[in-house]
């Protein structure tokens, strides 16, 4: 149960991320859109909201602190320190036997990426868990 707690709370910031910063843009940041399905790379996505983060910050525009206001220490933390959490969470998924990796979703190439995880920005966003949003 320990193993799909990191998971679930990257799902909940990524959902609580993308209805906060409702006006960035994800050109970067998915991979394909099919209709009413979209798939985005968790990862870059946590990338994009860091340099949204960021460059709000710098501006330090009144939308921010509304947004800051709504979110919590530790999702304020991982967004700031988005490749370090994120890396931590591969290295743990490295332990991770191939059919666990399979049966939670992962597809070959990520579980090579994982497998042979070495911190790199490649292998981060080959290792990156792929969410899918459908919309209605």
């Amino acid at each position: 149960m320990k193993k799909y707690k990191l998971s679930s709370l990257f799902l909940v910031l990524t959902l609580t991320i993308t209805s906060l910063f409702s006006n960035l843009s994800f050109s970067h940041a998915y991979n394909k859109n099919q209709g009413s399905k979209t798939t985005f790379n968790e990862y870059e996505l946590l990338k994009q909201v860091n340099q949204e983060y960021t460059k709000s910050n710098k501006k330090q525009s009144l939308n921010l602190s509304n947004t800051v206001n709504n979110l919590s220490e530790k999702e304020i933390d991982m967004i700031v320190n988005y490749r370090e959490t994120y890396s931590n969470k591969i290295y743990k998924l490295k332990e991770w036997k191939i059919e666990e990796l399979e049966a939670v979703g992962y597809n070959n190439e990520q579980i090579n990426a994982i497998k042979t995880f070495d911190g790199s920005e490649e292998k981060l966003v080959l290792a990156s868990t792929l969410v899918l949003i459908l919309t209605m």
